[in-house]
């Protein structure tokens, strides 16, 4: 299987499109992206939110581990325990990223992102969104 990598386009305009929303909650929260420019895929996990501004976690992942992935969680199946596997597994492949993604979904559908590979001293969380309090410290402590 190939290593994850990162794209040089995402700290310059990261141009990103969703591919497959694996949490909601009123906004996008967990989800499989990738780049338009170059195709290099990534898992984002929602950390922080502060009115129409989402921070992300980012992870980069290897394109022999998406493609499968995808076209399971897309079919679906009747083991109710083959999703949180497939999700599981793609999180092991995972290469998490140093840094922020923002998305400032004001002006656009697709929002727009930008990508913090510096946060000086604010803390990236590594829990699951449902047990961060989301309530715009992290948005507010990266002065965006």
């Amino acid at each position: 299987m190939s290593t994850a990598k990162t794209c040089p386009h995402l700290s310059l305009h990261p141009d990103l499109h969703v591919l497959l929303v694996t949490d909601a909650t009123v906004t996008l929260a967990d989800a499989f992206v990738q780049c338009h420019i170059c195709g290099q895929h990534y898992l984002i996990e929602l950390i922080d939110i502060k009115g129409s501004t989402n921070a992300y976690r980012l992870s980069a992942l290897p394109e022999a581990a998406v493609a499968p992935t995808l076209r399971s969680l897309q079919r679906g199946s009747c083991d109710i325990n083959r999703a949180s596997a497939e999700l599981a597994h793609i999180s092991q492949v995972a290469k998490p990223l140093p840094g922020v993604l923002i998305r400032d979904e004001s002006d656009s559908v697709e929002g727009l992102w930008r990508y913090l590979a510096d946060t000086g001293d604010v803390h990236v969380p590594t829990g699951h969104w449902r047990n961060l309090p989301c309530d715009g410290q992290i948005i507010a402590q990266l002065e965006i």
